[in-house]
């Protein structure tokens, strides 16, 4: 049973004395050729961890050749030329202990290699910073084999400071490592992207972000513009997300980027069908190397992503390594071990959520852990055998003590749950009055469903329509409606939200915070009080929040659902000048707060046909009670 990682080692390891510590064992029964490099970073571990995971920018710094990969089945294959001769391999799931160490094992099918092993451990110093350790073992087919890879492991070895001392000064200078710098745009493209962004300044998109996006597009390496996810470029520009989001909708509209809808395995996150139209998302999708199956009605299965248009930018993203820990940055730790064996395990988890499950199984039955500070037990003890549903609270930076009492090889797996922060959901967009405007051709297929979580629907109504019909004739009725229209499209826009449709007088409108709904809600009353003599209008609003799918109704995107439903429902409740809305959204810090009016009271609902009943909030915004 290793306990590596629990207690650093105090001195600078050789090789054999590396090995006993970190529990090396041999890749092949053949004879390898063994290395071990290092070098000292004044930074944390936790610090230089994105680096030493993106094991693919770092071969590419050390001057590797690109890999081409392919999936056979649940296995990946790589593909490259070492020193004129091919080579290819079944590449080995990875395990690692983010923050702590990674491992990859390659078995080669042609080549000068029979096997392949690398480590790399972060190991903290006492004195401050970080000793990084590289070991290799290289399996060659042969004496010639043997040395030709000892003369072209030399060169890399040439390479190995050189790269972390760039990594240092990048890092000092709060600079991205490892990033490559671009030549400069072809010049009609450069003048292209520059009256784009004039464009969407004159769009009214921020001056700010669009001069961010269009350094980006033209000067960006291409890992950081391959894929480009704009929740997680506002976070690390410091930006409001939807003012990001603004200037992506529409530099995709004037040309600069292009969209696609990506079918993503809710197991490793990997894309799995990538779509440039939303109507072309298949039902479902398959990831065989965690072989599951799951459906587009199921939440975070589709994620938003943009990429330079090529009349810019021709992006050709090249792997250099499978860097599985940098692709999965969401998985923590992910360690294989043969049946009845048994691990103790450092980790680097911080305060937050996260789940426990073994590779390839259903996320049925996963344990969420959720790390409360320093408090709590410091060690948890996880069996391959349990599938007990619920939580488990542990302290920060815990312990793992894994445990495989199947008959069978399992690898276990934690990963955070805060991955969802950055992913960009086709429920966001939907809640966009721009996307909706601007694109109109992007719809659900037809009978196709897609969950876009939970939403916050809004119901507006005409008190008394049918008497001003009869009042006024259905021509001048049907203008005030239509221009009131206008007033609630404006209001909506303003507070976040989208108008989802229109039915006959009425409005359904979405949004994604709910306290956006109700100041929406409020405003819409308050633009047509009962003493306003250029509108007979006057409104009741009823709001609702829950979970949704999308739909095509009428060639637009719908939202449906018993959310919906309630929403729609809730409006016999209320009157004219009256919001309702769950009694919920005023509990909480950030809930909703200071409702003003005379009439303010909690209500109980029940749902007609659904069995159910639901606590809501009635709020009058013209004093007494008004209905009709």
């Amino acid at each position: 049973m290793a306990l590596e990682g629990i207690v650093a080692a105090p001195v600078k390891a050789t090789l054999e004395s590396f090995d006993a510590r970190y529990g090396w064992a041999p890749v092949s029964e053949g004879r390898a050729v063994d290395w071990l490099w290092s070098v000292e970073l004044p930074f944390e571990a936790a610090e230089l961890w994105p680096y030493v995971a993106d094991t693919s920018l770092f071969n590419r710094a050390l001057g590797l050749p690109p890999i081409v990969y392919r999936e056979e089945g649940e296995v990946r294959v790589g593909r490259t030329r070492y020193f004129g001769v091919a080579h290819e391999w079944v590449e080995e799931p990875w395990t690692w202990v983010a923050g702590r160490w990674v491992e990859c094992v390659r078995r080669f099918r042609e080549g000068w290699i029979e096997a392949l092993k690398i480590r790399a451990v972060l190991e903290p110093l006492a004195t401050g910073g970080t000793r990084i350790y590289w070991r290799s073992a290289i399996v060659p087919r042969g004496a010639l084999a043997r040395l030709a890879m000892g003369w072209a492991w030399s060169g890399v070895q040439r390479r190995f400071e050189e790269v972390h001392r760039g990594v240092a000064a990048a890092m000092k200078a709060e600079r991205a490592a490892l990033r490559q710098e671009v030549g400069a745009l072809e010049e009609g493209a450069r003048r292209r992207l520059e009256g784009i962004g004039e464009g969407l300044v004159s769009d009214g998109v921020d001056a700010e972000v669009v001069g961010r996006l269009v350094r980006l597009v033209a000067e960006g390496d291409f890992v950081d513009v391959e894929r480009l996810r704009p929740l997680a470029l506002a976070k690390a520009w410091g930006v409001e997300p939807r003012a990001v989001l603004r200037a992506f909708l529409h530099a995709t509209r004037r040309g600069a980027l292009t969209l696609t809808w990506d079918a993503v395995c809710p197991l490793c996150r990997g894309v799995r069908v990538s779509a440039g139209s939303l109507g072309e998302l298949p039902g479902e999708a398959s990831c065989e190397p965690c072989r599951t199956t799951f459906r587009m009605d199921t939440v975070h299965a589709v994620e938003v992503a943009f990429h330079v248009h090529p009349s810019i930018r021709v992006v050709e993203a090249r792997a250099y390594c499978a860097a599985e820990p940098s692709h999965k940055a969401h998985v923590k730790l992910q360690l294989r071990l043969g049946a009845g064996e048994e691990e103790v395990r450092a980790t680097s988890l911080a305060e937050g959520r996260y789940r426990l499950r073994r590779l390839g199984e259903a996320l049925e039955g996963a344990v969420e852990v959720e790390v409360e500070g320093a408090s709590g037990a410091r060690e948890l003890t996880w069996r391959a055998s349990a599938r007990a549903e619920g939580e488990v609270v542990v302290g920060e930076g815990p312990v793992v003590h894994l445990v495989n009492d199947l008959e069978a090889a399992q690898t276990f797996v934690i990963e955070s749950l805060a991955w969802a922060e950055d992913i960009l959901q086709p429920g966001v967009l939907f809640n966009l009055q721009d996307f909706r405007d601007l694109f109109v051709d992007q719809v659900v297929a037809v009978g196709m469903q897609i969950a876009v979580g939970e939403q916050t629907i809004l119901f507006t109504d005409i008190v008394g329509s049918t008497a001003m019909y009869a009042d006024m004739g259905d021509a001048e009725a049907f203008a005030a409606v239509r221009a009131h229209f206008v007033e609630v499209y404006e209001v909506v826009r303003r507070h976040d939200g989208a108008v989802v449709k229109t039915i006959g007088d009425a409005a359904m409108a979405s949004f994604l915070r709910p306290e956006d709904a109700v100041a929406a809600a409020a405003a819409m009353v308050r633009c047509f009080p009962p003493d306003r003599a250029d509108s007979p209008v006057r409104l009741r609003v009823s709001i609702f929040t829950g979970p949704c799918i999308a739909v095509n109704l009428n060639n637009g995107i719908d939202f449906f659902g018993s959310t919906v439903n309630i929403a729609a429902k809730l409006q016999s409740v209320v009157g004219g000048g009256e919001v309702v809305f769950p009694a919920w959204f005023c509990e909480g810090e950030e809930g909703v707060r200071g409702l003003e009016g005379e009439a303010v009271e909690r209500l109980t609902f029940t749902v007609p046909k659904l069995g159910r009943s639901v606590e809501v909030v009635r709020w009058g915004l013209w004093g007494p009670r008004a209905t009709g």
